[in-house]
């Protein structure tokens, strides 16, 4: 019996995101009467709390609230867990890795993008908006990422093919004032609402069990979109990257949240320097810039 999870701390996210990105399968919110446990891994029968690590480390009653000591303990369990595995290929691993690495080049300025003002860090916007985040080298794993997003906007833009009610994709929209350019994925003939913008996303499996309604991102990317090119309503459409369950939440054109988005960047314009302090998340991109104080 698998229940939902109960809450969404910031060490569950990393926790699933690095468990997801190790390869293993896992199950949150694993029902062991009288126990419940946070996740469960079941190829090698082991659980996961966000404050420690049970199952192989169950010996060393290795337990901790720090979650970089759960990592470490995941990376043991992957590592017991490798002797039992086929021997790996890192020469293939090794030269797909090199072709993918390549240099990130660092934002052109001058412009606001959707994907950029869906952070609400304001230190992060304005190096974004003038030119200051840093030329970075853009992990193969961050590539391969990518390219399975553009992977699913091909299927998907398939599929609506065949249900014959793709209009067009990847419509760019552009404003000058402020300067504001996207690119909307999807308009579709809908049923109810006639032409709809459509905005597509991909979600790992905890953060798509967690979905009651469209991320605050993406929410600020839509109604962007919604504003710019004047429709009343539009979609944002989740797909699971684990086992492609869908998800797909309304939205409908706000006035308010579009005139609060337009202020942030005319504030963000008429700054001379940046804010001190990241109001980002843990992974937000402002603190590759040098002198930002990190209060996490």
């Amino acid at each position: 019996m698998t229940l939902p999870p109960t809450s969404n701390t910031q060490q569950e996210i990393i926790i699933a995101e690095y468990l997801s990105e190790i390869g293993f399968r896992y199950t949150q919110q694993e029902f062991f009467p009288p126990y419940k446990v946070d996740f469960y891994i079941e190829e090698i029968n082991t659980a996961i709390e966000a404050d420690g690590v049970y199952g192989h480390l169950s010996k060393r009653k290795n337990k901790t609230n720090n979650t970089k000591g759960v990592m470490a303990g995941i990376k043991q369990i992957a590592a017991v867990n490798q002797k039992k595995r086929a021997p790996r290929d890192k020469w293939l691993a090794k030269i797909i890795d090199e072709h993918l690495t390549e240099v990130d080049s660092p934002p052109r300025g001058g412009v606001f993008h959707p994907s950029a003002l869906g952070n609400p860090c304001d230190r992060y916007l304005w190096h974004y908006y003038n030119a200051k985040i840093p030329e970075q080298v853009l992990e193969p794993r961050i590539k391969r990422i990518f390219q399975n997003g553009n992977f699913l906007e091909d299927r998907v833009a398939l599929w609506l093919t065949d249900l014959n009610i793709l209009i067009d994709r990847e419509i760019s929209l552009k404003q000058e004032l402020p300067p504001i350019s996207g690119r909307m994925d999807f308009l579709i003939k809908h049923l109810e609402y006639g032409e709809l913008p459509v905005e597509l996303k991909s979600i790992n499996k905890f953060g798509f069990t967690q979905l009651s309604a469209a991320k605050p991102e993406h929410f600020t990317q839509l109604q962007m979109y919604l504003n710019m090119s004047g429709y009343d309503h539009g979609t944002v459409l989740y797909e699971c990257k684990d086992d492609q369950n869908i998800k797909a939440f309304l939205i409908e054109r706000d006035e308010e949240a579009w005139a609060d988005i337009l202020k942030r960047c005319f504030d963000i314009q008429a700054m001379t320097i940046p804010p001190n302090k990241c109001t980002g998340a843990w992974y937000c991109m402002c603190k590759k810039v040098k002198g930002v104080e990190d209060e996490s």
